[in-house]
């Protein structure tokens, strides 16, 4: 029988030899793959597994509620200043989140989800706001914009703990002034163009603004413009 087999081995060619072995291989190849995949086991393929992209802990986690700013320093600056808003829900840089200043989309520089920092565009004093992408938050508090051609000036007389503020152009109507305790404090004025405010009645300064007789928000210029909070 072996001869036999190797006789009309030997009437082969060397292609068709080939395409036995060939075939045979195959076979074996299926019935051993077949084997693994019943047994349940895994076939070691001699590479490494790699994961198939970032475990989800590596995403940024997308806001769930609104914003909720709870403090902004300093409450006055120029054109290109930075601003920090500190406070929560502000999400891990949202792609559809912004900072508005007086209805003015500001770039921001840093976000995260306690605290975001922009720069001020060139824009009117006003009211900041900031969406997450889920809702909005604004801040109760008129921010200052000034530039060099600001006419108003406030400066701090701490012997008298009093405030100067000038204004050669308008009148003035009104100073908003919120204490430590952010006590918010409204103080008339008598429409002059220069006003002295004593403060003796309150428990330091964290925030100011000043209005004209519209109720419009002046932008104002502070001397020392280094003094962004005012404690005794």
């Amino acid at each position: 029988m072996i001869t036999n087999f190797l006789q009309k081995i030997d009437r082969l060619s060397f292609g068709q030899i080939f395409l036995i072995l060939l075939l045979a291989f195959s076979l074996g190849t299926t019935a051993t793959l077949t084997m693994y995949l019943q047994s349940g086991k895994r076939i070691d393929t001699g590479y490494a597994s790699s994961p198939q992209g970032p475990t989800p802990s590596t995403f940024p986690s997308p806001p769930i509620s609104d914003p909720v700013i709870q403090g902004v320093k300093p409450y006055l600056g120029k054109p290109g200043d930075e601003v920090v808003i500190w406070g929560k829900n502000f999400g891990s840089s949202p792609s559809n989140g912004y900072v508005m200043l007086s209805g003015t989309v500001s770039k921001v520089t840093s976000w995260e989800d306690t605290e975001i920092r922009f720069v001020i565009p060139y824009t009117n004093s006003g009211i900041i706001t900031v969406s997450n992408g889920v809702g909005e938050a604004t801040f109760g508090k008129t921010f200052t914009v000034y530039t060099d051609e600001t006419t108003t000036h406030l400066s701090y007389l701490p012997d008298s703990k009093s405030l100067h503020i000038t204004n050669s152009e308008k009148s003035l109507d009104k100073v908003v002034i919120w204490d430590i305790n952010q006590d918010k404090i409204e103080i008339n004025l008598s429409g002059n163009q220069q006003e002295v405010v004593n403060l003796e009645q309150i428990d330091g300064i964290s925030w100011i603004s000043i209005f004209d007789k519209d109720n419009n928000p002046l932008p104002f210029k502070q001397e020392p413009l280094e003094l962004k909070y005012i404690s005794w």
